[in-house]
């Protein structure tokens, strides 16, 4: 029979991590500001995301060391799973509403002599929902005070997958021009673009691709509209969990730039435009411009950076991130008491 721990006292807890810009109080989280059109932005979610968990107290290190191993005992709930960096022991946590096993979340438990040290848990809370959100918070009352709400308290994030779907967006609609100058690298297949990546795999990241393309590659069947996937892979910030409603914007540093426009004004010779052009269709606007001259590269740039898309409204987007959180709950500190 699990063992329901009773809550501990909460401690002031370390300020050494970093920590996200705090809200004005003043400003309501989910109130739009006059020129944005919110209900019709995309909703931006949670696709990925790993929190890592110190166990602050020596009483709560024994409560949860003695009653882990009565609990992970239940096989209908615990399953087996590969441990790795450090930690003793790995499960992964069966949830009744999530069907598929591959979803269940990754959970990974340290220990040094009778003492819990550390948690590390990752999972997809778009798969989970509200509901499957629920359901893991009840287990994990079994194994610590306040269930996920002990993860709300002392967790800190190490892996953040952001994304936004586009339904009705094309890859070929659209040029990728990130605002930092940076290697992007398209990705083809049968001369249709498919993929943009952009950035460091073991460091913040930007995929942007076919849903569709992407889904048929792995074996798994889709209907509908193919549409496009934005993503922002966010690692090693250590951010607190219970301030991921102070989120900055990650997608603000993106630009989408429409694919067939004039040449800027300065450009006497029309015809480096067009050359120009047909290089950024074949290696992307970044490598294109980075074989013009400094300055002929800051005129196109600024120029490029003045024909964005207008569905690509990055505040807009970013108004529908509280009320999203507020929805899931994720990251309440009182949703979990």
């Amino acid at each position: 029979m699990p063992i329901i721990l009773k809550k501990a006292k909460k401690q002031v807890a370390s300020n050494k991590t970093q920590t996200l810009k705090e809200n004005n109080p003043a400003i309501s989280l989910t109130s739009p500001s006059p020129r944005q059109n919110i209900a019709q932005a995309p909703i931006p979610f949670i696709d990925r995301i790993s929190v890592v968990l110190k166990v602050p107290t020596t009483e709560d290190a024994e409560a949860i060391h003695s009653s882990i191993w009565t609990t992970f005992q239940d096989t209908s709930v615990f399953k087996p799973a590969m441990a790795s960096g450090g930690f003793n022991r790995a499960m992964r946590v069966a949830l009744n509403s999530v069907l598929d096993a591959k979803r269940w979340p990754h959970l990974q438990y340290a220990y040094i002599d009778k003492l819990a040290t550390k948690f590390r848990i990752e999972f997809v809370p778009v798969d989970l929902g509200p509901e499957g959100l629920a359901e893991l918070h009840a287990v994990l009352t079994t194994i610590m005070p306040d269930g996920w709400g002990y993860f709300v308290d002392h967790g800190h994030i190490t892996r953040l997958d952001v994304a936004v779907d586009l339904p009705t967006v094309r890859m070929d609609e659209f040029h990728f021009l990130p605002k930092q100058g940076a290697t992007v690298t398209a990705w083809k297949q049968d001369g249709a673009l498919q993929t943009y990546q952009h950035g460091k795999p073991k460091g913040d990241h930007t995929s942007i691709y076919n849903r569709k393309a992407k889904r048929i590659a792995h074996g798994k069947p889709w209907k509908g509209k193919e549409g496009v996937r934005i993503e922002r892979r966010l690692k090693g910030k250590h951010w607190p969990l219970k301030q991921l409603c102070n989120l900055p914007n990650p997608f603000a540093s993106l630009n989408m730039i429409a694919r067939h426009v004039g040449p800027p004004e300065g450009e006497h010779k029309p015809y480096i435009w067009e050359l120009f052009l047909r290089a950024a269709e074949h290696t992307g606007l970044p490598a294109a411009l980075a074989l013009l001259p400094a300055e002929k590269r800051t005129l196109y740039r600024k120029h490029l950076n003045g024909q964005a898309l207008g569905w690509w409204d990055v505040e807009a987007i970013w108004a529908n991130w509280p009320p999203m959180l507020d929805e899931l709950k994720i990251a309440s500190p009182k949703a979990w008491i």
